[in-house]
């Protein structure tokens, strides 16, 4: 189509020319090619209005090509309206617990190109080592706004090991009431924790989360489970430790599976 436009223009310069030299015979052919080309120009894209000069029609013709010939352009990594899409990318990996290596999957790389493009998806790199902080970091600071206006905060907080590496991981989660007596919530930090679960290394941990969140003051209390190294790490810090209910009664029931007349039931209703 592109083609088509391009040799109707240069056939309606050339004839434009010959008009311009009192060829009445041209003139008229060159009104009707005029007309034709404006019509399969609407046809393909937006009207072009219609002026009393022809030669604003060429004009216009012309800047059209040029927009068609540019658009597949791609944008900078640094363009303005690419930053924003690098930064909904980056949102959207966090929300759905997306690899970062999906930007280089097929059926993402295609989806974007048909919906913008002129972006140029970044380098897994780029994305780590540069998107994804500047919203991490936008986030904490919005996060830390709304923390600072809580009075008294509560913490849970909780073990679990990845079964992928076996790595440990520490959640840190912050609870309060706003102004409005509303209950709120953040995960301030899920931190890799290094090192044995030791109390002593439990309690160094958490008391430097709140110290850099800066709530070390304003914690009135640190829900916890009921592991016997998690207990003394609370119980040696300077903050109150509550157990876990549902924790509690998870021990409970495991505890009561191993009496010796509980599993007879069980074994009994198996057979059934």
């Amino acid at each position: 189509m592109l083609a088509q436009l391009r040799a109707l223009t240069i056939r309606a310069n050339h004839l434009q020319e010959s008009a311009k030299q009192c060829l009445p015979g041209r003139l008229k052919e060159f009104k009707n090619l005029e007309k034709e080309t404006l019509r399969e120009l609407s046809q393909n894209r937006e009207p072009v209005a219609s002026t009393s000069s022809s030669q604003s029609n060429a004009m216009k013709i012309q800047q059209t090509l040029f927009e068609s010939f540019t658009s597949t352009t791609k944008w900078d990594t640094t363009n303005s309206r690419a930053k924003e899409i690098h930064k909904v990318v980056a949102e959207m990996i966090a929300l759905d617990n997306q690899p970062i290596s999906m930007l280089e999957n097929n059926g993402f790389q295609r989806l974007m190109n048909i919906l913008k493009p002129k972006y140029q998806i970044p380098s897994r790199k780029y994305m780590s080592e540069v998107v994804i902080p500047e919203v991490y970091t936008k986030v904490k600071n919005a996060v830390r706004a709304e923390i600072t206006k809580a009075k008294a905060i509560s913490i849970t907080t909780d073990f679990w090991t990845c079964t992928n590496n076996l790595l440990g991981f520490l959640s840190y989660t912050a609870h309060w009431l706003d102004e409005e007596f509303g209950l709120q919530h953040r995960v301030l930090q899920m931190s890799h924790f290094r090192g044995p679960h030791t109390a002593d290394n439990i309690r160094s941990v958490l008391s430097d989360l709140s110290v850099n969140w800066d709530i070390d003051t304003r914690i009135h209390l640190v829900l916890r489970d009921n592991g016997p190294n998690v207990v003394k790490a609370i119980n040696d810090s300077q903050y109150v430790g509550k157990g876990c209910y549902i924790h509690t009664l998870q021990l409970a029931v495991k505890a009561s599976l191993k009496e010796p007349n509980v599993i007879d039931v069980i074994a009994s209703a198996r057979k059934l």
